[in-house]
């Protein structure tokens, strides 16, 4: 190659290595776009948890379509009749719009304009009134994978989206027994894995990293299922569960089903979180025979109570 290569060594310091080399000179050749990326589209992302859309718009933009993101179904109504540039592509989270069904009836007026393909984002246990599911277009269930989405998209250009009643949706129809769990957790390795073996049994995962943070999700939220490390910082998980049923105990709520999990597998251990105010008891590393035992105990709340 016509180049050298330099070595310099200082006892007690360290090596340098250094070389040239010389290259021939080549024809740049752009690499061949996906099929999303060469039919970029105009999409409207209306979400009002700022986290998630922006997660959203950077995903869509690094396919190349042109964003925006909006909040309620009245900015993407403003959007969609003053824009020049017609959209083709709307993309809504279902439970963080408080006037989604606004939205969605929004979408057949635009006048001469043609209606945008809506995509829904849905929570695993919010079921919607039947006109609501006919009118959602197509409905991905949350938590949505990079590639499902850019499936959803590749179908939207091509036309097809609403013609094909989709795998997500069929999975909806299943989830009569779906629970909201709270998954309080502190390891992000356990965290990951549990949640994943929770939403391939078809329910929702919310986490909090600690036993503070479960107790406030838990005065804001319903859950059918609070599963409780024991062992966290700030507050354990014993000490949360005391705080949960004396709060309980205070107001006259309904109990709240609460699980510990431990890896301290010890003689006594089942006794003694029973006795601490737990519903039940698994130990680490959870098993999915232990939780499918666990949630099939567990009556489902969420649905007839929503969160707040």
């Amino acid at each position: 190659m016509h180049g050298h290569i330099t070595l310099e060594s200082e006892k007690g310091i360290g090596t340098t290595v250094s070389f040239l080399a010389r290259f021939g000179r080549v024809l740049t050749v752009a690499a061949e776009a996906s099929p999303v990326e060469k039919d970029c589209m105009h999409v409207l992302v209306v979400d009002s948890h700022s986290k998630h859309a922006g997660v959203i718009r950077r995903l869509l933009e690094h396919w190349g379509h042109r964003t925006q993101l909006v909040e309620t179904s009245k900015q993407a109504f403003s959007y969609l009749t003053a824009c020049s540039d017609p959209v083709q592509v709307v993309i809504a989270n279902e439970s963080s719009v408080p006037d989604y069904p606004a939205l969605v009836t929004s979408l057949s007026k635009l006048g001469n304009r043609v209606a945008p393909r809506l995509i829904t984002l849905r929570d695993a246990v919010a079921r919607g009134s039947s006109q609501n599911r006919e009118l959602s277009g197509h409905i991905m269930i949350r938590p949505v994978k990079h590639n499902d989405l850019k499936e959803a998209l590749l179908r939207s250009n091509q036309g097809a989206i609403t013609a094909t009643k989709t795998s997500s949706e069929d999975s909806l129809d299943s989830l009569d027994g779906s629970l909201r769990i709270l998954l309080a957790e502190d390891n992000a390795v356990n965290q990951l894995v549990a949640s994943r073996m929770l939403q391939k049994l078809g329910h929702t995962v919310e986490v909090a990293d600690n036993g503070l943070i479960a107790t406030e999700m838990l005065q804001k939220a319903s859950f059918d299922l609070v599963l409780m490390d024991v062992q966290m910082p700030v507050m354990d998980g014993l000490e949360a569960v005391a705080l949960i049923r004396t709060r309980e105990r205070a107001s006259g709520s309904e109990h709240q089903m609460i699980v510990a999990m431990t890896a301290h597998a010890l003689h006594g251990d089942r006794e003694r979180m029973l006795e601490a105010g737990m519903d039940d008891y698994i130990s680490k590393p959870i098993s999915q025979a232990e939780i499918k035992r666990v949630l099939a105990s567990v009556p489902c709340r969420s649905l007839a109570v929503p969160a707040a």
